[in-house]
């Protein structure tokens, strides 16, 4: 069993900014040629020392204090960022490496190339430049139903099997958008 991210999407004040479109859009779409690509949240780096250990990521949202709802569930991924320093130091390799990696495999959404769908993007008044794009691919995205909702708590009088919030023994970040687990979140029956 390799390391599980639950990469929480639409957090933070990036997309009340201007008309920014946050980078995570791609994670529930098919790009033109049927290919799901996840961005991991914030700037699509994962630590170095989680370089090619990450099997599994759980897309979620936060809803508020200490609960999580998922949306998605990817396995049988692909990791293609990988930061060997700090994402900081890298960004400008990372960005350019990136842009070869949309043109070498032309990921467009309807016809449009994902860097030039997130170009007008700025962060307090100034262009967010030197992006990432797509940290993950995966041939395996599958979306919670429709009908179905499924919670984490880590407030363990919150948990309930019945209602479908499964208790994870930790501390939910409160500002990280990603956090990093070892533990058996694939044995929950609802996202098998």
């Amino acid at each position: 069993m390799g390391e599980i991210i639950l990469n929480i999407m639409y957090n933070g004040d990036f997309l009340s900014y201007n008309t920014n479109i946050g980078h995570e859009v791609i994670n529930l779409f098919k790009d033109d040629h049927g290919k799901n690509y996840i961005y991991i949240l914030p700037y699509g780096n994962v630590a170095a020392i989680h370089n090619n250990k990450v099997d599994t990521i759980l897309l979620v949202k936060r809803l508020g204090n200490g609960m999580l709802e998922i949306i998605a569930k990817a396995t049988q991924l692909e990791q293609i960022i990988k930061v060997k320093t700090t994402a900081i130091k890298e960004r400008s390799d990372i960005h350019n490496s990136q842009i070869k990696y949309i043109e070498d495999n032309d990921i467009t959404y309807g016809g449009v190339r994902i860097d030039t769908i997130m170009d007008g993007n700025v962060y307090h008044d100034q262009p967010d430049k030197d992006l990432s794009y797509v940290t993950f691919t995966t041939n395996n995205l599958r979306k919670i139903k429709s009908n179905v909702r499924v919670f984490l708590t880590d407030h363990k009088e919150k948990a309930d099997i019945n209602k479908k919030i499964y208790y994870l023994e930790c501390n939910f970040a409160k500002q990280s958008p990603k956090m990093y687990f070892l533990i058996m979140i694939n044995q929950m029956p609802i996202i098998n």
